[in-house]
């Protein structure tokens, strides 16, 4: 059996990049690193009482990201040690998704920006929902309504006209590949 967390704040973001390798991100601003057999000590990524961690991807074990509630990120090379990477501009952003070091994107529910080692708010497109980045140059994206855009690096956002789901408006996508 596994042992439970030390940290005593609800977790909020889940990230893991292997079977070894999760990061935890919960409503106090610290994240947790878990080993798949042991849990590591809370380590705070903001200031005390700063705002809760909303999403952590680390697409990588030596790159993590995280965005808090501000819309503020920080990177990790070893989930432990956090660093500055700037703000998004995006009111509240509930989803992020990284493929590399220097490409992600993040979405507030109204608008997706990217990142390519600074936070390009000139990219940013008018439609927001859960991302998901596979790769460098690939992204979806579901909106509310249960549509799905879609960011290639030759053409950028493309809006879907097809539902996925009308009925029950999907919230959170997930992609493995450019083509799953």
């Amino acid at each position: 059996p596994v042992s439970a967390s030390t940290d005593t704040h609800p977790f909020s973001a889940v990230s893991c990049a292997s079977k070894t390798f999760c990061v935890f991100g919960d409503q106090s601003g610290q994240v947790v690193l878990f080993n798949g057999a042991t849990w590591g000590t809370p380590a705070t990524v903001s200031v005390p009482g700063a705002a809760p961690i909303t999403s952590i991807t680390c697409p990588l074990t030596t790159f993590c990201m995280e965005v808090d509630q501000n819309g503020n990120t920080k990177s990790s090379v070893n989930g432990s040690t956090w660093t500055g990477s700037g703000g998004t501009q995006l009111i509240h952003p509930g989803s992020l998704s990284c493929a590399s070091s220097s490409f992600c994107a993040a979405s507030d529910g109204f608008y997706v920006v990217l990142y390519t080692g600074t936070w390009n708010t000139g990219s940013s497109q008018n439609v927001g929902g859960s991302v998901s980045c596979p790769t460098t140059t690939y992204c979806e994206l579901v909106e509310p309504g249960g549509f799905a855009d879609r960011y290639d690096q030759a053409n950028g956002w493309t809006i879907a006209s097809i539902q996925i789901d009308p009925v029950n408006e999907p919230l959170a996508i997930g992609c493995a590949s450019a083509d799953f």
